[in-house]
């Protein structure tokens, strides 16, 4: 079996990740990608140009470079079209939309470039949602094509709409299948995908377009909703490994956890906070989460903690009532990889609004450093947590229902409770966390199972 991963992700090791797990499973894979300003830097010397081809589109011919690289095993493609992939969200719609077109054009053309004919493309973000499109409308009457089968994730909602007239004019889809990108009269790529794609898998901070009738892509997912999946993505312990990590004050592991006190120190005298052992230090990623945010710093900090909270834009700051905090809390605004494992390496405990992350979920990135997660409960998707049992000290993080009045404050005084009265309980409940397999292999494997099943929607 062979899979295509097309990939506009800036942050690519996941996506290497994934590849190089489905190659281990005896799946030959490749990857495509934009080659962004910078990425250079993270193969060195490694790229090799294969050379330049035309891409037709409605708006003009557009040249394209073509990269290429082994990287563990996998054959990477990269995608090269200065000033083409600029992703600032200054850019307007027009761009935007002229951006995922080129992309996507220029990866499916990398196929026929390249001979390398998949059985699977897996596409994995809004804006590679237009691959199945392409693929149903565009491109399976080419020869070796018709047999190839598509894949998306749905990492997040998308809420990007365009012009109506943008699908013929920049997408290069004739009008008259112009109704699987239209709702509400606004152009959504991730509504086509659900639609044009044999398999959808949706992770954790999509799977409200399942339930929520208010999501406009709500009812598009419910009439589709036999070839959707859920899918935990997990992350790469590779990458996110407190026992190797050169990012971080001081290495540890589940079995020994006497570097996480030194971590926790450094992390106070840092921020600037008073250094004992016995204050917990709670990080929050409130992902904009008001009501996370006013309740601990009205009903919490007249008690003895200390707060980092994670906000990258600045918004959290309005919701603070700032004399409430004193000298015990402090935001962090720098959306750096390496900030967040040293955060997550000596905080005691970590409360989750929210999960979206460029660098993947921040919960499972959170419990692989022994980072306590708290998070709201979601009946709809398995995030793989188990709130915390004191007598037989089961469970790896503390859960509460968003539904229930009260519940947030309860469950974060039970938290609190055991880490000042019974250390010896957290300390297994620390270790819980960590041995707990967030790994990016579950999800190759669930991608995997499904792909041996007979297609539940082919072209």
């Amino acid at each position: 079996m062979k899979i295509t991963i097309i990939s506009d992700k800036e942050y690519y090791k996941d996506t290497l990740a994934f590849a190089k797990e489905l190659q281990k499973k005896n799946v030959n894979t490749s990857v495509i990608m934009p080659l962004y300003e910078g990425r250079y830097r993270g193969f060195g010397n490694e790229l090799t140009r294969l050379g330049r081809y035309t891409v037709d589109l409605p708006f003009g011919p557009i040249k394209l470079s073509l990269y290429a690289t082994v990287k563990d095993s996998v054959q990477c493609f990269f995608i090269s079209a200065p000033n083409d992939f600029d992703t600032t969200e200054a850019k307007n719609d027009y761009y935007k939309a002229r951006s995922i077109s080129i992309f996507c054009h220029g990866a499916l053309e990398v196929l026929e470039y390249t001979k390398i004919i998949p059985d699977y493309i897996f596409s994995d973000s809004p804006r590679t949602a237009l691959i199945p499109a392409l693929m149903m409308y565009k491109y399976r009457c080419r020869e070796n094509y018709s047999q190839i089968r598509t894949m998306h994730y749905i990492s997040k909602p998308d809420r990007e709409q365009y012009s109506k007239s943008f699908i013929s004019t920049v997408f290069g889809i004739d009008t008259n299948n112009s109704h699987v990108f239209l709702e509400s009269e606004k152009v959504n790529l991730t509504r086509s995908a659900i639609i044009c794609a044999t398999q959808i898998f949706v992770g954790e901070n999509a799977v409200s377009i399942l339930y929520d009738r208010n999501s406009i892509l709500h009812h598009s997912a419910i009439q589709f909703g036999f070839k959707i999946r859920k899918l935990r993505m997990g992350i790469d312990y590779n990458e996110f490994s407190p026992e190797n990590d050169n990012c971080l004050m001081k290495n540890y592991s589940a079995d020994d956890l006497r570097n996480r006190k030194y971590n926790k120190r450094a992390l106070q005298k840092y921020y600037g906070f008073k250094t004992d052992e016995s204050i917990p230090l709670i990080a929050i990623y409130p992902q904009h989460s008001k009501e996370i945010i006013t309740r601990i710093t009205n009903d919490m900090m007249r008690n003895d903690i200390q707060l980092i909270i994670l906000d990258t834009n600045n918004k959290m700051r309005d919701y603070v009532n700032k004399s409430t905090l004193r000298n015990t809390a402090t935001f962090e605004s720098r959306e750096d990889i390496r900030i967040y494992k040293n955060i997550f390496s000596g905080a005691d405990m970590a409360i989750f609004g929210g999960y979206d992350y460029k660098y993947g979920n921040p919960m499972y990135i959170s419990s692989s450093y022994g980072c306590v997660p708290m998070t709201a409960t979601n009946k709809y998707f398995d995030l793989g947590v188990t709130y915390f049992d004191k007598l037989t000290l089961d469970g790896n993080a503390f859960t509460y229902d968003p539904l229930v009045a009260g519940d947030f404050l309860y469950t974060l005084w039970d938290a609190l409770s055991i880490y000042k009265h019974s250390r010896v309980s957290f300390e297994k409940l620390i270790t819980n966390c960590m041995k707990k397999d967030f790994s990016i292999e579950y999800a190759v494997e669930s991608v995997i199972n499904e792909t041996k099943k007979s297609p539940y929607f082919k072209y």
